[in-house]
């Protein structure tokens, strides 16, 4: 152990203690799952980049050119990344040692680990941010579908859980498309922060080395934003964008869980979830744990404290790796999960059955209608919304006081004597369609909006195959270059 990890410098006189092993390196080791791949991508740009720049000597450049080209074919899985050689970076240059020897040593020409981790970071953030757009995007769109089944399934919604205004379900279903889908730009634009990498940065300020930066970045699909290498080797705002936008999704999957939990409920009945995302009671026969929900709230919590720990870790000072250590896999396994919450969400969404008429049967529970009574005594009387509010809000109480959960033709009628306005009885449906303006529960208004929103996902669905298919072709064509390279020896600067 102790030797290969001594062979990376000379200052040392002892390989790292067992601890530091167990407790640091075996933390960053374990990324290599996340960070593999991008760390092919980054040392193939890499000594390209050299290679272009006549830094790079014969055959040394063909060799260490066919060797990583070997890892990246090989894949994580494949290769054996050993703690004790450090982190990811240490275990593939010692990989790289065992296949040319010391020719592995131009692999650090110009570079530092942190500027080859870092772009495999944000290489991989990239790829991870698409997955968890496509689950969302897929939430959003099977809310819009179940909210056009219920157009007309009329409800009483709720506000502090309590019956508030009559409304659809499908008014309310299409709510979480909405914000879903509002999550949809906020991927994008991580995505987008992304693009920010450490490419040509040296140790923090440059190197001697004359490398094309701009090419740098072209090979690995990477647009270079107007920064210094500094700023992109040190900020954390693209980590905190990440663990944001997956706190963002999670929370709203919650959301939903959370009030499916309570409408899945006996005294409400208002959702049946499918069996397959209920569980058996051991001891209680009857029972239909919602589990599903469970996960999805439990997980959802999961990713807020990761989030929490990881505002916490990046306050340090300004150039410090403390909470690199720990941030490349806890961001990434956070996406990973919300990706997975979010498709859980979806279909449990998807599979539930809706009791609308038992919906019905309570919308006016509560004395749901009382706000649109309000209303039409202001426009039929003349009075102040404050006095009209007052009256109603009477009605209701004596209806409650005798045991009614709605009001009866004798508060209607008490209410004619009080204001000159004859209202006459309420239903739910003539209730809600008496509300026709932009953004109502009204069906017409709740299709229209339903409408807009499948157009703009997708655009937002264009975006993200598009850019998926250019990844994929950019990773593709960078391989294959390498390999070309590795077998057409260049001029070079010569040991």
């Amino acid at each position: 152990m102790s030797a290969r990890y001594l062979g990376l410098g000379s200052r040392f006189d002892s390989g790292p203690s067992p601890l530091l092993v167990q407790t640091g390196f075996r933390t960053e080791s374990r990324q290599a799952r996340h960070l593999h791949r991008g760390l092919g991508m980054a040392d193939l740009a890499h000594l390209l980049a050299l290679r272009d720049a006549g830094a790079l000597p014969e055959p040394a450049s063909s060799r260490l050119l066919r060797a990583v080209v070997e890892l990246v074919d090989l894949g994580v899985d494949e290769l054996a990344y050993d703690p004790a050689d450090g982190d990811a970076y240490n275990s593939r240059e010692h990989m790289l040692q065992d296949r040319v020897g010391t020719d592995a040593g131009w692999l650090s020409l110009g570079r530092t680990r942190r500027e080859a981790g870092r772009v495999a970071f944000y290489l991989a953030a990239r790829s991870a941010l698409l997955h968890v757009h496509q689950t969302v995007a897929d939430l959003a769109d099977t809310a819009i579908t179940r909210s056009l089944e219920n157009l007309e399934s009329w409800w009483a919604d709720l506000t502090y859980w309590q019956p508030a205004q009559v409304s659809t379900f499908g008014h309310y279903l299409l709510s979480f498309a909405h914000e879903a889908a509002r999550h949809l730009d906020r991927i994008e634009a991580s995505w987008t922060r992304c693009g920010l990498v450490p490419v040509v940065a040296g140790g923090v300020a440059g190197t001697t080395v004359a490398v094309d930066r701009s090419a740098y970045l072209r090979r690995l699909g990477l647009v270079g934003a107007p920064t210094t290498s500094r700023d992109a080797m040190w900020s954390v705002d693209g980590l905190l964008d990440i663990g944001f936008v997956a706190d963002h999704v999670a929370i709203t999957a919650s959301r939903l869980a959370e009030d499916f939990l309570l409408f899945a409920s006996v005294p409400f009945g208002y959702v049946h979830l499918h069996d397959a995302h209920c569980r058996a009671s051991v001891y209680l026969p009857q029972k239909r744990n919602p589990y599903a929900l469970m996960v999805v709230r439990g997980g959802s919590s999961v990713i807020t404290g990761r989030v929490s720990g990881l505002v916490t870790s990046v306050r340090t000072a300004s150039a410090q790796t403390d909470n690199w250590i720990y941030n490349y896999g806890e961001v990434l396994e956070t996406v990973e999960l919300t990706a997975q919450l979010a498709a859980l969400m979806t279909e449990v969404l998807a599979e539930a059955r809706f009791d609308v008429q038992r919906m019905a049967a309570t919308a006016l529970d509560g004395f749901t209608e009382a706000p649109d009574l309000a209303e039409r005594l202001v426009a039929g009387s003349g009075l102040d919304y404050r006095t009209a509010h007052s009256l109603v809000a009477a009605a209701a109480t004596a209806a409650e006081r005798r045991g009614d959960t709605r009001l009866a033709a004798q508060d209607y009628e008490s209410l004619a004597r009080q204001s000159g306005v004859d209202l006459g009885p309420a239903d739910a449906r003539s209730l809600v369609l008496s509300r026709a303006h932009d953004g109502s529960a009204t069906p017409n208004e709740v299709e229209a909006a339903a409408a807009r929103l499948r157009q703009h996902l997708a655009g937002r669905n264009a975006w993200r195959d598009k850019t998926h298919q250019t990844a994929d072709e950019v990773a593709a064509r960078l391989v294959a270059e390498g390999r070309t390279a590795s077998t057409s020896p260049t001029e070079g600067i010569h040991p």
